[in-house]
């Protein structure tokens, strides 16, 4: 997986929070998701697209979930979501959500309505 964009959250006035992200854009892409893959790096994400929720059946491991809206503002963080589980997760007016292991990211972190902004590496 490539990590080739990045997004930042201001998450106080004089902190923000940076993750590299790959992104998920074509159908097959999205299916899968994180699915057979393994963990992703400390700070970095698989931005799904045209996603408002997910499921963790066949997973190995545990997934931090964040739910963005169309201006990409946060509408829920799920922490700690467990592995093989046929639940799905979802956030209100989600449009996109980013998936990453679980346990990085601190708890109160970040909180619906912040706002994050993309942004791409040459």
């Amino acid at each position: 997986m490539q990590y080739a964009s990045h997004i930042i959250f201001n998450t106080s006035e004089t902190a923000v929070l940076t993750l590299s992200v790959a992104r998920a854009l074509s159908l097959p892409q999205r299916l899968r998701g994180l699915l057979g893959r393994p963990p992703p790096p400390k700070g970095c994400a698989l931005l799904i697209g045209r996603c408002g929720s997910v499921h963790t059946l066949g997973m190995k491991y545990p997934l931090d979930l964040v739910f963005l809206d169309k201006n990409r503002r946060v509408t829920r963080v799920v922490q700690n979501v467990p592995p093989n589980r046929p639940f799905i997760c979802g956030g209100l007016r989600a449009v996109s959500v980013l998936e990453t292991s679980a346990g990085w990211l601190p708890p109160g972190l970040l909180r619906p309505g912040m706002e994050g902004q993309m942004g791409f590496e040459n």
